[in-house]
Protein backbone atom coordinates (compact mmCIF):
# COMPACT_ATOMS: atom_id res chain seq x y z
CA UNK A 1 0.00 0.00 0.00
CA UNK A 2 1.47 3.50 -0.88
CA UNK A 3 1.77 6.51 1.91
CA UNK A 4 -0.62 8.43 0.31
CA UNK A 5 -3.66 5.60 0.19
CA UNK A 6 -2.67 4.23 3.99
CA UNK A 7 -2.79 7.57 5.00
CA UNK A 8 -5.95 8.54 3.27
CA UNK A 9 -7.42 5.40 5.24
CA UNK A 10 -6.03 6.73 8.40
CA UNK A 11 -7.69 9.98 7.89
CA UNK A 12 -11.16 8.57 6.22
CA UNK A 13 -11.75 6.33 10.22
CA UNK A 14 -11.43 9.71 11.98
CA UNK A 15 -13.32 11.87 10.23
CA UNK A 16 -17.04 11.70 8.48
CA UNK A 17 -17.93 8.55 7.02
CA UNK A 18 -15.88 7.55 4.06
CA UNK A 19 -17.97 8.60 0.78
CA UNK A 20 -17.00 5.40 -0.80
CA UNK A 21 -19.52 3.19 1.72
CA UNK A 22 -22.06 5.40 1.60
CA UNK A 23 -21.85 4.71 -2.34
CA UNK A 24 -21.65 0.83 -1.87
CA UNK A 25 -24.53 1.56 0.28
CA UNK A 26 -26.53 3.57 -2.13
CA UNK A 27 -25.68 1.05 -4.91
CA UNK A 28 -26.73 -1.96 -2.59
CA UNK A 29 -29.95 -0.79 -2.41
CA UNK A 30 -30.75 -0.17 -6.12
CA UNK A 31 -30.01 -4.01 -6.94
CA UNK A 32 -32.84 -4.95 -4.76
CA UNK A 33 -34.93 -7.53 -6.75
CA UNK A 34 -32.49 -7.54 -9.57
CA UNK A 35 -30.89 -10.80 -11.20
CA UNK A 36 -27.96 -10.31 -8.96
CA UNK A 37 -26.36 -14.04 -10.19
CA UNK A 38 -26.79 -12.74 -13.57
CA UNK A 39 -25.00 -9.36 -12.84
CA UNK A 40 -21.84 -11.66 -11.04
CA UNK A 41 -22.05 -13.85 -14.39
CA UNK A 42 -21.76 -11.10 -16.44
CA UNK A 43 -18.80 -9.93 -13.90
CA UNK A 44 -16.62 -13.12 -14.03
CA UNK A 45 -17.27 -13.68 -17.91
CA UNK A 46 -15.61 -10.29 -18.49
CA UNK A 47 -12.48 -11.08 -15.92
CA UNK A 48 -12.11 -14.32 -18.32
CA UNK A 49 -12.24 -12.60 -21.25
CA UNK A 50 -9.24 -10.68 -20.34
CA UNK A 51 -7.79 -13.54 -19.57
CA UNK A 52 -8.09 -13.42 -16.16
CA UNK A 53 -9.41 -15.16 -13.15
CA UNK A 54 -10.76 -13.44 -9.76
CA UNK A 55 -7.29 -14.16 -7.57
CA UNK A 56 -5.34 -12.68 -10.36
CA UNK A 57 -7.71 -9.70 -10.96
CA UNK A 58 -7.94 -9.58 -6.75
CA UNK A 59 -4.29 -9.52 -6.79
CA UNK A 60 -3.74 -7.08 -9.75
CA UNK A 61 -5.57 -4.45 -8.33
CA UNK A 62 -4.59 -4.46 -4.75
CA UNK A 63 -0.79 -3.58 -5.29
CA UNK A 64 0.14 -6.71 -6.93
CA UNK A 65 0.94 -5.14 -10.31
CA UNK A 66 2.91 -1.50 -11.02
CA UNK A 67 0.78 -0.34 -13.34
CA UNK A 68 -2.10 -0.57 -10.52
CA UNK A 69 -0.44 1.48 -7.72
CA UNK A 70 -1.30 5.07 -8.82
CA UNK A 71 -4.20 5.08 -11.31
CA UNK A 72 -7.33 7.38 -9.49
CA UNK A 73 -9.83 4.71 -10.92
CA UNK A 74 -7.59 1.89 -8.98
CA UNK A 75 -7.59 3.53 -5.70
CA UNK A 76 -11.23 4.59 -5.42
CA UNK A 77 -11.43 0.76 -5.96
CA UNK A 78 -9.45 -0.48 -3.52
CA UNK A 79 -10.55 1.83 -0.95
CA UNK A 80 -14.44 1.01 -1.63
CA UNK A 81 -13.89 -2.60 -0.14
CA UNK A 82 -11.53 -1.76 2.27
CA UNK A 83 -13.51 0.32 4.30
CA UNK A 84 -16.70 -0.95 3.56
CA UNK A 85 -19.45 -2.69 5.72
CA UNK A 86 -19.06 -5.56 3.56
CA UNK A 87 -15.31 -6.54 4.25
CA UNK A 88 -16.03 -7.90 7.65
CA UNK A 89 -18.34 -10.20 6.19
CA UNK A 90 -16.70 -11.56 3.61
CA UNK A 91 -13.58 -12.15 5.70
CA UNK A 92 -16.16 -14.08 7.87
CA UNK A 93 -17.16 -16.09 4.67
CA UNK A 94 -13.70 -16.69 3.68
CA UNK A 95 -12.70 -18.36 7.27
CA UNK A 96 -16.01 -20.79 7.61
CA UNK A 97 -18.37 -20.46 3.88
CA UNK A 98 -21.54 -20.84 5.05
CA UNK A 99 -22.84 -24.32 3.77
CA UNK A 100 -24.56 -24.56 0.07
CA UNK A 101 -28.10 -26.09 -0.74
CA UNK A 102 -26.33 -29.54 -1.86
CA UNK A 103 -26.21 -31.54 0.48
CA UNK A 104 -23.13 -33.21 1.51
CA UNK A 105 -20.94 -30.78 -0.46
CA UNK A 106 -18.82 -28.40 2.32
CA UNK A 107 -17.54 -25.44 0.33
CA UNK A 108 -13.66 -24.96 0.55
CA UNK A 109 -12.47 -22.44 2.33
CA UNK A 110 -9.32 -20.07 3.98
CA UNK A 111 -9.92 -21.30 7.48
CA UNK A 112 -5.66 -22.64 7.09
CA UNK A 113 -4.53 -19.06 4.92
CA UNK A 114 -6.80 -16.61 6.91
CA UNK A 115 -5.15 -18.21 10.67
CA UNK A 116 -1.61 -18.13 9.88
CA UNK A 117 -2.17 -14.77 8.86
CA UNK A 118 -3.91 -13.77 11.63
CA UNK A 119 -1.19 -15.37 13.74
CA UNK A 120 1.43 -13.64 11.72
CA UNK A 121 -0.02 -10.39 12.18
CA UNK A 122 -1.65 -10.58 15.95
CA UNK A 123 2.47 -11.97 16.42
CA UNK A 124 3.45 -8.85 14.96
CA UNK A 125 1.33 -6.28 16.96
CA UNK A 126 2.47 -8.39 20.57
CA UNK A 127 6.11 -7.73 19.32
CA UNK A 128 5.32 -3.93 18.83
CA UNK A 129 3.21 -3.50 21.98
CA UNK A 130 6.02 -5.48 24.04
CA UNK A 131 8.41 -2.99 22.91
CA UNK A 132 6.33 0.14 23.53
CA UNK A 133 5.93 -0.68 27.55
CA UNK A 134 9.28 -2.32 28.03
CA UNK A 135 10.85 1.16 29.28
CA UNK A 136 7.91 0.33 32.40
CA UNK A 137 9.54 -2.99 33.12
CA UNK A 138 13.35 -2.03 33.51
CA UNK A 139 14.08 -1.16 37.47
CA UNK A 140 16.41 0.96 38.72
CA UNK A 141 18.43 0.46 41.86
CA UNK A 142 16.52 3.16 43.68
CA UNK A 143 13.20 1.51 42.81
CA UNK A 144 14.67 -1.66 44.53
CA UNK A 145 14.41 -0.39 47.90
CA UNK A 146 11.56 -1.78 51.07
CA UNK A 147 9.70 1.35 51.08
CA UNK A 148 9.20 1.26 47.26
CA UNK A 149 8.83 -1.97 46.46
CA UNK A 150 6.48 -2.42 49.71
CA UNK A 151 4.41 1.17 48.89
CA UNK A 152 4.31 0.66 44.56
CA UNK A 153 0.57 0.43 43.49
CA UNK A 154 0.16 -2.90 41.50
CA UNK A 155 -3.15 -1.26 40.03
CA UNK A 156 -1.97 2.18 39.18
CA UNK A 157 0.51 0.24 37.02
CA UNK A 158 -1.78 -2.33 35.69
CA UNK A 159 -4.02 0.65 34.13
CA UNK A 160 -1.11 2.41 32.99
CA UNK A 161 -0.17 -0.83 30.76
CA UNK A 162 -4.01 -1.13 29.91
CA UNK A 163 -4.06 2.18 28.88
CA UNK A 164 -0.54 1.88 26.78
CA UNK A 165 -1.30 -1.15 25.04
CA UNK A 166 -5.22 -2.20 24.82
CA UNK A 167 -4.96 -4.30 22.48
CA UNK A 168 -1.76 -6.61 24.17
CA UNK A 169 -4.16 -6.23 27.40
CA UNK A 170 -7.14 -7.56 25.10
CA UNK A 171 -5.39 -10.52 24.31
CA UNK A 172 -4.21 -11.71 27.76
CA UNK A 173 -7.61 -10.63 28.80
CA UNK A 174 -9.38 -13.04 26.64
CA UNK A 175 -6.82 -15.89 28.18
CA UNK A 176 -8.02 -15.61 31.42
CA UNK A 177 -11.74 -14.66 30.72
CA UNK A 178 -14.19 -16.12 28.14
CA UNK A 179 -17.35 -14.75 27.21
CA UNK A 180 -18.88 -18.70 28.01
CA UNK A 181 -17.42 -18.17 31.74
CA UNK A 182 -18.76 -14.40 32.07
CA UNK A 183 -22.05 -16.43 31.10
CA UNK A 184 -21.40 -18.82 34.20
CA UNK A 185 -19.85 -16.43 36.54
CA UNK A 186 -20.95 -12.72 36.44
CA UNK A 187 -19.07 -12.38 39.82
CA UNK A 188 -15.98 -12.76 38.77
CA UNK A 189 -13.29 -10.37 40.13
CA UNK A 190 -11.65 -8.34 36.97
CA UNK A 191 -9.53 -7.07 39.77
CA UNK A 192 -7.78 -10.09 40.55
CA UNK A 193 -7.84 -10.71 36.03
CA UNK A 194 -5.64 -7.36 35.96
CA UNK A 195 -3.17 -8.70 38.33
CA UNK A 196 -2.81 -12.33 36.72
CA UNK A 197 -2.67 -10.27 33.36
CA UNK A 198 -0.09 -7.54 34.76
CA UNK A 199 1.87 -10.92 36.17
CA UNK A 200 1.57 -12.83 32.86
CA UNK A 201 2.91 -9.60 31.01
CA UNK A 202 5.91 -9.07 33.30
CA UNK A 203 7.02 -12.58 33.13
CA UNK A 204 7.33 -11.94 29.27
CA UNK A 205 9.53 -8.82 29.28
CA UNK A 206 11.47 -10.82 31.64
CA UNK A 207 12.19 -13.78 29.53
CA UNK A 208 12.61 -10.99 26.27
CA UNK A 209 14.54 -9.31 28.63
CA UNK A 210 17.12 -12.31 29.27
Amino acid sequence: MSDEEDQSLKDESVEEEPIQRARTRALRGKLAGQDIAGKITNILTAVQDEGMDLPLFLDMLFWGHPDCHAQAKFHYARTSLLVSEELPNILDHWHQPPCTQNKGHHPAGAHHILRNFAVRVTSSLIDNDMETIACHFYSKPADLTKKHLTTFDFHAFASLIKREVPLLWKIFERVVFSDAQGQRNIQKDLTMDGQVILCMISQGQYCQSH
